[in-house]
């Protein structure tokens, strides 16, 4: 999940702004939250210090009027305590870029009010959907996730939120079955039975997550998973379940 802080000052550029990015989370369907929009720079600190944050994304205006830290004492905070952070900036004046790039914060992205409300808020969109990248490589590095593709955006899940993936009508569609959640998404099973050592096949059209197996039936060839789903088991597969069942 990317949590997402908003630092503006200005009562009604944080509200549109914040709807902006909550618009966004819904319509693309992000695995992301905002979780605050504050005019300050201490609750931003404080929550960092109570709630572990990885690679958090960070608007800040540049200038916050905050009798604590501005925008880059905030930034230069938060690298210090998320040190995968996406940090953009959003000032009126344009001057204090070469400041920030100074300070060696790494910011993500550094956005001219200037240029209009409706290029910021372009410009805030396309950092979402970056950041959201960057998530998801730094989940693969780690291979503890599961990525997956729906029409040319990348998202993924934790493997352990995976039970079951089977083939859909159409070219290359996939139907994936989660916890609590079925999406239709691209791709064919051969390339996700390479790619995660945890899916294994149990029928042509069915690859399931090993991990997640509540009991096989060898006599009537079924499985069923941790979540309640019965399916079923090829012939040809029954041996290799098996021995699936006996390692674990």
């Amino acid at each position: 999940m990317l949590k997402i802080f908003l630092a503006e000052d200005t009562p009604e550029l944080a509200r549109v702004y914040a709807k902006h990015i909550q618009n966004q989370i819904f319509i693309n369907d992000y695995q992301a939250e905002l979780v605050m929009s504050t005019p300050a720079s201490q609750p931003v600190i404080d929550y960092l210090h109570m709630t572990k944050v990885t690679g958090g994304l960070y608007f800040l205006d540049i200038e916050l009027a905050d009798p604590l830290m501005n925008g880059i004492d905030l930034a230069i905070k938060i690298r210090e305590i998320d040190l995968d952070a996406d940090i953009i900036f959003i000032t009126s004046h344009d001057e204090l870029a070469m400041t920030a790039i100074n300070a060696k914060i790494a910011m993500l992205d550094y956005i001219i009010k200037t240029g209009g409300l409706e290029v910021t808020k372009q410009r805030i969109s396309e950092d979402i959907e970056l950041a959201i990248k960057h998530q998801v490589m730094r989940k693969q590095i780690s291979g503890t996730s599961f990525v997956y593709t729906i029409g040319s955006k990348q998202f993924s899940t934790q493997q352990s939120d995976v039970y079951y993936l089977e083939s859909a009508p159409g070219d290359h569609k996939l139907v994936l079955h989660r916890t609590n959640k079925v999406t239709e998404l691209n791709g064919n099973l051969k390339e996700f039975e390479l790619e995660y050592p945890f899916m294994i096949r149990i029928f042509r059209s069915i690859l399931i997550n090993r991990n997640n197996i509540d009991f096989f039936d060898a006599k009537q060839r079924t499985i069923t998973m941790k979540n309640g789903a019965e399916l079923p088991v090829s012939l040809h597969y029954v041996k290799a379940i098996k021995k699936v069942m006996d390692e674990k």
